[in-house]
């Protein structure tokens, strides 16, 4: 987990749960949501991110954390396949009306 390409404003999420036994249980989204939590104190604006295509969980966690998809990207290796890369971004005026911004605030 980590907040990279940081400037003044913005910053770039990546995410990766390599252990597999602990996908599907919220570990991934809640780091999210604590790091984006972070990044808005920091004073950030946009938070962005990128998805390979095939990816299906991590699209649908960026959709889950609020994030919009903005554009595709150049291929580049996948397990070895070219693939698309899927861009996202969300901006902190956007956070306070996504769903899991209320989940963010209540839980813990």
């Amino acid at each position: 987990m980590d907040l990279a390409n940081l400037s003044t404003l913005s910053g770039e999420l990546g995410v990766a749960i390599g252990e597999r036994s602990l996908w599907g249980q919220g570990v991934a989204r809640r780091a999210c949501e604590l790091l984006l939590q972070e990044a808005w104190e920091l004073g950030l604006h946009t938070v962005t991110a990128e998805v390979h295509r095939p990816n299906m969980r991590s699209h649908a966690l960026m959709r889950r954390l609020g994030f919009q998809q903005c554009g595709i990207r150049r291929p580049e290796p996948y397990y070895g396949v070219p693939v698309a890369v899927v861009q996202y971004v969300l901006k902190r005026q956007d956070r306070a009306l996504s769903p899991s911004s209320a989940d963010t605030r209540t839980a813990g």
